[in-house]
C-alpha cells in the first residue's frame, strides 16, 4: 500500500512540474501549484529550479521569497540560480529586498556574479535609483561581469523619474567603459527622453549611430515619445542622424 502510495505522489509531482515547465505557466495558479510542491519538499535541484521559474514567470515575489526559506529550512544546499530567479521575481520592490537576497546569498557562502548585483538593482524602486547607481559603480570598479545589463535596468530606473539629464550623463560614461553596449541600454536611455526632449533622444540615437548598433522598432518607438510636438525639423534631423554609415 505504502509503495502505491508513493507512486501516486510520484506521478502527481511529475504532473505538476511538467505544468509549471511550460513557458505559458503564470499566475495565481502556477503559484500555487509551485507553493506546494515546494511545501512537500524531496525535490531535486532541477526541479526546483522549474519551481522558482515558475514564480519568477508569475512575478510572486512573495512567493519566490519563502520558497528560499522553505529550502533553507529543508536542509537543501542552496543554489545560486534559485537566488537569482528570485531577485526576477522581485524587480521594483525595493532596494532593501535585493540587499536581503545578496546578504542571503554571502551567507551560504555563494560565489557571486555580476548578474547577482545587476538584478539586484532591478529591485530598486524609481526614486531608490542613487542607490542602483552605487551597485553600477561597485560592478564597474570590480571588473564584474553584466555591468550592460546593469547600466540598462539601472537606466531604466531614471527613465521612470524623467531624469533625462542624468540618463545621458550615465550613458556618456558608460560608452568610455569599452562596453559591447547592445540597442536595450539605449532603448533606456531614449526613455528618459519623452515629454519633448526630441534633442536629447536625437543625441542618444547618434550615440547609437556612431557605435554601429542598430536601432529596432522599439527603439523608434521609444524615440518617438520625445518628438511629440517637435515639428517636421525634428522628423528631418531624425532621419539624418540614424543614418548608417557605410564600413
Amino acid at each position: 500500500r505504502h509503495e502505491a502510495q508513493d507512486e501516486s505522489g510520484t506521478a502527481c509531482k511529475k504532473s505538476m512540474l511538467k505544468r509549471l515547465r511550460k513557458r505559458s505557466s503564470r499566475g495565481p495558479e502556477s503559484s500555487q501549484l509551485a507553493r506546494s510542491l515546494i511545501a512537500e519538499g524531496r525535490l531535486d535541484v532541477q526541479e526546483i529550479n522549474v519551481v522558482m521559474s515558475a514564480l519568477k514567470r508569475s512575478r510572486d515575489w512573495a512567493g519566490a521569497l519563502w520558497a528560499l526559506q522553505k529550502i533553507h529550512e529543508q536542509n537543501v544546499q542552496p543554489d545560486l540560480g534559485w537566488y537569482h530567479l528570485a531577485l526576477g521575481a522581485n524587480v521594483a520592490r525595493g532596494a532593501a529586498v535585493g540587499q536581503r537576497l545578496i546578504s542571503d546569498m554571502l551567507q551560504h557562502s555563494l560565489n557571486l556574479d555580476g548578474m547577482s548585483y545587476a538584478l539586484s538593482i532591478s529591485t530598486c524602486t524609481a526614486s531608490e535609483w542613487t542607490h542602483a547607481i552605487n551597485l553600477l559603480s561597485y560592478m564597474r570598479e570590480n571588473s564584474m561581469s553584466s555591468q550592460i545589463e546593469g547600466c540598462t535596468a539601472t537606466l531604466n530606473l531614471l527613465s521612470f523619474l524623467g531624469h533625462w539629464q542624468l540618463s545621458l550623463q550615465l550613458l556618456s560614461d558608460i560608452r568610455c567603459w569599452q562596453l559591447d553596449l547592445d540597442a536595450w541600454v539605449y532603448n533606456a536611455a531614449l526613455k528618459s527622453c519623452s515629454a519633448g526632449h526630441w534633442q536629447a533622444a536625437l543625441l542618444v540615437l547618434q550615440h547609437m549611430n556612431e557605435a554601429y548598433v542598430e536601432p529596432g522598432l522599439y527603439t523608434y518607438l521609444v524615440a518617438s515619445d520625445g518628438f511629440v510636438g517637435a515639428g517636421g525639423t525634428c522628423k528631418q534631423e531624425d532621419r539624418k542622424s540614424t543614418r548608417r554609415t557605410p564600413v
